[in-house]
């Protein structure tokens, strides 16, 4: 089948939904399908369209719908599900409507999503990107030198580490990749700059797993996240993360996860990360965690349930309540 994936963000962008959009297009690609990976755009002569970030992108699922027979899937991405004001926009909503299968990542958090279609797929790790662009071998970790990769923008509670500085007792030190959003943003950050922290800004892909795959910890400050791909990579480099207790991070991490902190809480981050520098047990305990993660982000996992969910949409009995589906649809709460 001919495939169409769509992100908001240029293919090449290091967005993480440009980043997921060529994870899932290999996947695909992998499984004999013919993928087409765009930007803002629809191909009306695909099978199937894929569409992340049903808010971003609901113009092009609009004209999907409306100008082609293929089937439509709207992959929820974490502003579609944890909008910053709580609610869930129009636009949103009405992409939904016309999707045929809704995809989300994890369920946690997730309330209130009423679709006859709504199918679970964990993300992954990108298995040409891990394969070819790092070499574990060649890892001389210091566990502490940590590493944030996120962009400078609101959603990520960027400078939440400088609040908490005053409180760590112990020598940390955080390098930071990303763009920022805005020049505030971008100088605060540089001048912020001190052997604590230091903001790099966005580096090459190849470039960036290196460093997180030779880093002590990450750490993951949002106080809203769909499903970190930073977090997938450190968690398959075994690389130890903390993070700030938000749904998106516990879909991925478990709410029994040790390194959680709480959501803006420079004090609370502060005694995490306290305790990963001055314990080595604790720090033992998270690696235990990481491992035990790891397993769960397998590319042939995804990629299985990738294909189940495009063959049953390809199919001359397709519909919503197939039940060829049943072992991808989540749990979601309704109240």
């Amino acid at each position: 089948m001919k495939i169409a994936i769509t992100s908001p963000f240029p293919v090449d962008s290091t967005q993480g939904n440009s980043v997921s959009a060529r994870r899932i297009a290999r996947l695909i690609e992998q499984s004999g399908h013919s993928v087409v990976n765009l930007h803002k755009s629809h191909c009306c002569d695909a099978d199937i369209g894929i569409f992340l970030n049903a808010w971003r992108s609901s113009e092009e699922i609009a004209r999907f719908a409306s100008e082609s027979s293929g089937k439509l899937v709207v992959v929820l991405t974490g502003s579609d599900i944890y909008p910053l004001d709580g609610k869930i926009s129009a636009q949103t909503r009405h992409s939904l409507s016309l999707a045929d299968a809704i995809v989300i990542t994890h369920n946690q958090g997730i309330t209130k999503l009423e679709h006859p279609c709504i199918v679970e797929i964990g993300k992954s790790i990108d298995p040409l990107t891990i394969a070819t662009e790092t070499n574990p071998a060649d890892q001389q970790r210091k566990w502490s030198e940590g590493v944030m990769v996120s962009h400078l923008r609101e959603q990520k509670n960027p400078f939440l580490y400088l609040r908490a500085l005053p409180h760590i007792g112990s020598h940390l030190s955080i390098s930071h990749y990303g763009t920022a959003t805005d020049t505030t943003y971008a100088e605060e950050a540089a001048s912020a700059e001190s052997a604590a922290y230091q903001w790099l800004g966005a580096i090459p892909r190849e470039e960036l797993l290196k460093q997180l795959a030779n880093a002590g910890f990450l750490l993951n400050t949002s106080y809203l996240e769909g499903s970190s791909n930073a977090i997938c990579e450190a968690l398959w480099l075994g690389v130890p993360v903390i993070a700030s207790a938000i749904p998106g991070n516990i879909g991925v991490l478990g709410s029994d996860y040790p390194g959680l902190f709480r959501s803006d809480d420079p004090i609370d981050l502060a005694r995490v990360l306290n305790q990963y520098a001055s314990e080595p047990v604790f720090r033992e305990e998270l690696m235990g965690h990481t491992q035990r993660l790891a397993h769960h982000l397998d590319p042939t996992r995804e990629q299985s349930d990738w294909h189940t969910l495009l063959s049953i949409l390809g199919s001359s009995d397709w519909s919503a309540s197939h039940p060829g589906l049943d072992t991808l649809r989540p749990d979601i709460a309704t109240e």
